[in-house]
Order: structure tokens, then sequence, then C-alpha cells
């Protein structure tokens, strides 16, 4: 201002004389010989007639720039609150428009992209108004969780009942709570109750303040049963976009079948693994000898025995690889003290499984054909891609392992890839897996002994068989089970 006026002077030969600041330190004098008062703002100008008390005359006020501002609003927020704290508050007539459009806002230090209804307006609202209500939709998406999060969680409500139970015989009459962690609340949807400090929101879930770490993915029983997947938005979480997050709340929602079973935690407490623990994270905890090289090394033998054998086609090479792989492994959990036995095969049935499954529900939804909604998150890819990399990614994850430095983590994969060799080994052994709580030890004693004797039976039929060197067909009982293998003959070399 000061150089517009020297600028103004310097042209009209005249002394310009500007005071600025706060109104007190110039209000007093400009009562007295002011020529002009400028204010930079609506607001600014509103409040100075009320503070000259009716000494300014309003038709001499001239708007010397005149130029649109916006403010907006989350459109979660319900429409009889809309249209009467916020639209009613405008000068409709100046409106130039009034359309959802995705755009990011920053809110409490929070990045929100979604779908906001953008308002033009003339400067003729107050700056007051317009602050109250910039609050006011802040305040209003904190109790509701954002659309694309809504879609997120919805598409994952309408996956699980199309795959569970091909994979896991009931999987789909189990409970499924979810709680979604965002950077300012948590939203639960699908428990039986309101636990204490949540509230209602205008969407269907329950919300709190946050109280959880952005990046969990884990399942437990947080207010009681039954347990509860809770889980931060994908950008926040290892999964970084939809589909991979989707794929691991079916990871997480098999830990819900699993604690679901009867004498589940009782069975956890009878290991007697936790020391006096009460919080359970000993299970993450546990003094295991990740870091002891004999150890390392035995393991680091038995996972190239796992890989070689889950890579070698059907046939004899493939059984007798198996025969090897399972006596290594007998070896290694026999070497291994009592209490560090049960806790790693409760590891293995718990959370190897548990990534064996994700990569089935993977592979289950590769022909998934999600909601339009879902299609329109600006993450989304198409489930097929999920189906065709979890399995590779899984093998190279335990391929590159070193137990020293991987730690509890190696158990994701291995046990992962135990199961993949399950599948080939013994086709129904899904039936027989919570008939074995916290272990999948017997699952590979019956595999022992099939294998064994298959070996035996398919050497004497290549011996003895008289079918014909393109198509032969062995067949043996065992403990009331016929076991049969159909190749070809270059199968069986």
């Amino acid at each position: 201002m000061k150089d517009a006026a020297a600028t103004f002077g310097k042209k009209y030969h005249m002394q310009v004389n500007v005071d600025g600041g706060p109104a007190p330190n110039w209000l007093p004098k400009a009562k007295q010989d002011a020529d002009m008062i400028f204010r930079g703002s609506e607001d600014m100008k509103s409040n100075l007639e009320v503070a000259m008390q009716g000494a300014i005359d309003p038709s001499t006020i001239h708007p010397l720039y005149l130029r649109k501002a916006a403010f907006w609003c989350a459109l979660a927020i319900p429409a009889t609150l809309r249209d009467s704290m916020i639209f009613s508050s405008l000068d409709t007539t100046s409106l130039s428009s009034m359309e959802p459009v995705r755009m990011k806002l920053k809110c409490d230090g929070k990045e929100h992209e979604g779908t906001h209804a953008v308002l033009c307006y003339s400067p003729a609202m107050r700056m007051l108004v317009t602050v109250f209500l910039l609050g006011f939709g802040c305040a209003a998406s904190a109790q509701t969780t954002s659309a694309d999060d809504a879609v997120r969680v919805a598409e994952f409500y309408r996956l699980a009942p199309q795959i569970e139970d091909d994979i896991w015989s009931g999987w789909s009459k189990i409970a499924d709570p979810l709680l979604l962690i965002t950077p300012s609340a948590e939203f639960l949807t699908h428990f039986p109750a309101t636990p204490e400090g949540f509230k209602p929101t205008n969407d269907g879930f329950l919300t709190r303040p946050r109280q959880f770490r952005t990046n969990l993915q884990a399942t437990f029983p947080a207010f009681g049963p039954p347990s509860i997947i809770a889980i931060g938005e994908p950008s926040l979480t290892a999964s970084k976009t939809s589909t991979p997050w989707e794929i691991v709340l079916m990871h997480e929602h098999f830990h819900q079948l699993q604690y679901a079973q009867p004498g589940y935690f009782q069975s956890v407490a009878a290991l007697g693994l936790s020391h006096g623990d009460q919080t359970g994270m000993w299970i993450l905890n546990y003094p295991f000898p990740y870091t002891d090289p004999s150890v390392a090394k035995r393991f680091a033998a038995l996972r190239d025995q796992l890989l070689l054998t889950v890579g070698t086609p059907d046939g004899r090479k493939f059984w007798s690889a198996s025969k090897r792989y399972l006596a290594m492994r007998r070896a290694f959990l026999a070497q291994l003290s009592p209490d560090d036995h049960k806790y790693l095969s409760f590891q293995l049935w718990q959370e190897g499984i548990a990534r064996y499954t994700q990569i089935a529900a993977a592979e289950a939804a590769a022909s998934y054909h999600p909601t339009e909604a879902y299609q329109r998150l600006p993450d989304y890819e198409p489930f097929s891609g999920a189906s065709s990399t979890l399995r590779s990614s899984t093998l190279n994850e335990l391929r590159e392992i070193d137990l020293a430095k991987a730690g509890r983590v190696a158990v994701y994969s291995f046990g992962a890839v135990e199961g993949i060799l399950l599948d080939r080994l013994n086709p129904q052994w899904k039936s027989e897996y919570f008939q074995h709580t916290l272990t999948t030890d017997p699952l590979f004693a019956l595999s022992t002994r099939w294998c064994s004797e298959l070996i035996e039976v398919a050497t004497f039929t290549w011996e003895h068989d008289s079918i014909g060197p393109h198509q032969r067909i062995y067949r043996h009982l065992t403990s009331g089970l016929s076991l049969a293998y159909i190749g070809s003959a270059s199968g069986m070399m």
C-alpha cells in the first residue's frame, strides 16, 4: 500500500500518508482526518463498519477488485445439515457452480482425497461463515469413513463369500468384524455389539478416536469375542494399494477361522510358552534360536530341500524328493528343544498356513469381477494380477530368506510353501488341519507313510505293469484310503 501511495503521490504531486497495522493503532486518528479507508477483504470491511458504529455510509463503499472464492465440504455430511447449515447461509443468486468433483483436501494434518461438493460464490459471504463451514466439513467427515475406504471395506464383504468356502469348508460361517484404522479415527463394522468408547456414524460404522498404529495388519479379540481384523488404510500398510489389501484381509480373516475353533485359546495357553506374559506379546517375542549358527544352517538346508521338492514335477522323482524332505524335517525338529519345537510348529500352523490361504484366496479371486465403484478407485488393480504373482513372490521370498536376519518372519513363507507341498502329498489334508490344533506335524507324519509306501508300489508297478507305455494307473490301498497316481511313462522317471 505504501508503494501504491508513493506512485500515486508522484503522479499527482501530492503527499499521501499511509497508516496501518492493528485497527486500534490507527482507527482513533482515522475518525478525525482520514480521507479514505482501504480493507483487504470482505470480513475486514464488515468488521470495520461495526467498529465505526454507523459512521461509514455503505453507499460510499466501492470494491476495487472482485474475485470469486470457494469452499468445499464432504458430500458425506448429512443432506439435512448440509442444506440448512451451509447452502442457506449463501446468497444463492451469486452461485456460479455447485458440482461434485474429486479433489484432495487437508484436514487435521491429513490429506483426504475423495468426492466433495465445491461451491463458487461472490465475496459477499462473510469469511467467518466460510471458516465455520470448513471446520464443519472436517468435523463431519471425521465421523464417517472416506468414500474410498467405504468402497474397499464393502468389497471385502462382497469378495469373501464368493471364495472362502471353496478354500476352507465352513469358513463363511465365521464372524468377520473389521476395524479400519485411519490417521484420526477408527471405524468398526460387523461387530455384534457397541464396544465402550465407540459411537455410531452416519454410514453404518462405529467410530472412536484412533488408538492403534495406522500400519497395523492383525487379528485379535480386542473387544472380546469374536476376534476383529484391525487394519490400516492400504497406503499406510505394507499392502500399499487396494487389491493386495483385499487379499491380506483374507489372510486375516483366516485367523478369525483359526481363533474361532473350540478350545483355541486354551490350547495356546497349554503350550506353556508365555512364561507369565498375559499380553500375548510372547507370540511375537518368543526367544527362538534364530541366530544360532547351527540352527540357521540346518534351516537353510531344509528350506533348499523344500524348494527343490515343490519344484519337482509329479512322478517318482517328486515322491523321492518328498521322502527326503520329510526325513530332513523330522531331524530338524528333533534337534530343537521341546519348547522351541512347540513354538515353531505353532507358528507354522498359524502364520504359515495363513499365508498359504492368502495365496489360495488370491488365486481363487482371479476370476472375481469387482464392483464398478471398486474399479474407479485411484489405485485399482485387477485381481488377476495378484493371483499370478503372490505364489511366485512367496517362493522367491523363501528362496532368499536368512533365518538369522528374518527371525519370526521366516515362518510365513516357509509354512506357506509347506502348505503347497501338502496339496500334492495329500489333497485332503485340510479336512484334518483343525483336528491337530497348533501343529502341522501329524499331517506330515501321515504324508511320510504314504510317500514311502507309494514309492514302493510305484516302483513295483513300473517293473511289472502290463497296461502300456502311454498311460499307467497306480493304485495303492493304505489305512483304508485309496491313493491313486495317474501319469505318463515319462512322468515316472
